[in-house]
């Protein structure tokens, strides 16, 4: 996990890193939710922006192991369609779904 120490300034203020901020696209006036994880607090995106910036992410890992949108998407039917048959093989016969 990537960690920096930042520090509460007067009225609570806390800067956050512009390396960070460039990574995640935070922006002045972005909302962030603060929450706490048992014996930490968690700074992140609002869920939209946080959906988007994993998105991007998730994007970037793909590209850099070489794997298409195409490639995830028709794998994922595939594990889905094998997980069908497994656990509803009367149906998954039902539908022609045997293989």
């Amino acid at each position: 996990m990537d960690q920096q120490v930042v520090f509460i300034r007067d009225r609570g203020r806390v800067t956050i890193p512009a390396s960070v901020r460039e990574e995640y696209g935070l922006e002045e006036g972005t909302a962030l939710i603060l929450a706490k994880e048992k014996d930490r607090l968690v700074l992140y995106p609002s869920r939209e922006e946080y959906v988007e910036a994993l998105l991007d992410q998730v994007g970037h890992a793909l590209k850099e192991r070489g794997i298409t949108l195409k490639e995830l998407l028709e794998d994922g039917e595939e594990i889905r369609e094998e997980v069908f048959r497994e656990r509803y093989p009367e149906l998954a016969e039902k539908y022609d779904l045997g293989r």
